[in-house]
């Protein structure tokens, strides 16, 4: 091998040293730019699976509005309201010693008769109309409340039973007359009312030989009474204690009185 290699030293021009010539040179050359290295994809562990949906919160229901009041013997039920626009009623007429307290507000207040001392105290709840569709009778007891609205009661007030109407700046109408068949809206049996209202048209009787009735009315205030009979009173007041309200009788038997007091 030596000798080849002498020899081929020697010898420039043979093959072998052509072979080498010709080689190319191991020069660098720039290699390609990396790829920019590819995002790596962050797998989260799937969330457990829970084959029933978490269900959405329900909202809460309204309060149900109190309806046809259950009312036991010698036990006070007080009810609360809040229906500036609605109805409540009692369907029933009430009896011995039924109590029922109202109080709160309400657009329309409907109820049947009192008898035998069952008290209906509405007079906490600001009603803007109250309508009262049956007899008052047997020492029962009727409050109601109504500023600026209207009370109508269409039955009669007797047996030495109460009622008390506030009404400020609102009316008062006993609606239904008296006739020889039926009592209509009348006062009676020494019965007791008070009213306190702008207007108050009594077109029932008022009756009996205890039986008064009080007026409270404004100035310009309005009184119309059909019939005061027997020996009852009917006595009315001027609120600030001037003015001249327009108080009329179609008719006053001559032991009955109508009155101003001061």
């Amino acid at each position: 091998a030596g000798g080849v290699l002498g020899w081929q030293a020697r010898h420039p021009g043979s093959a072998a040293a052509d072979d080498t010539a010709a080689a190319p040179r191991n020069e660098p050359r720039p290699l390609p730019p990396l790829p920019p290295p590819a995002s790596k994809k962050i797998e989260t562990a799937p969330l457990p699976h829970d084959p029933k949906p978490i269900p959405e919160p329900e909202p809460e229901p309204p309060l149900p509005e109190p309806k046809n009041v259950v009312v036991q013997p010698d036990r006070v039920v007080i009810v609360e309201l809040n229906q500036p626009n609605g109805t409540y009623t009692i369907p029933f007429s009430m009896k011995k010693g039924e109590r029922v307290v109202l109080k709160g507000k309400v657009g329309k207040l409907h109820a049947s008769g009192l008898d035998a001392g069952a008290v209906l105290d509405a007079s906490g709840l600001e009603a803007g109309q109250v309508y009262i569709g049956g007899k008052i009778d047997t020492g029962s007891t009727l409050k109601v409340n109504a500023p600026n609205g209207k009370v109508i009661i269409s039955a009669a007030v007797v047996g030495k039973s109460t009622v008390e109407i506030i009404a400020l700046g609102g009316d008062v109408i006993f609606s239904a007359a008296t006739s020889p068949t039926r009592p209509g809206s009348a006062i009676d049996g020494g019965s007791m009312v008070a009213i306190t209202a702008r207007t108050a048209e009594l077109k029932g009787d008022i009756n009996g030989s205890t039986t008064k009735v009080t007026v409270n009315l404004p100035r310009t205030g309005t009184l119309k009474i059909v019939a005061i009979r027997g020996t009852a009173t009917v006595e009315y007041r001027v609120a600030d204690g001037k003015g001249m309200p327009d108080v009329t009788a179609a008719f006053v038997s001559p032991a009955a009185s109508l009155k101003k007091i001061e």
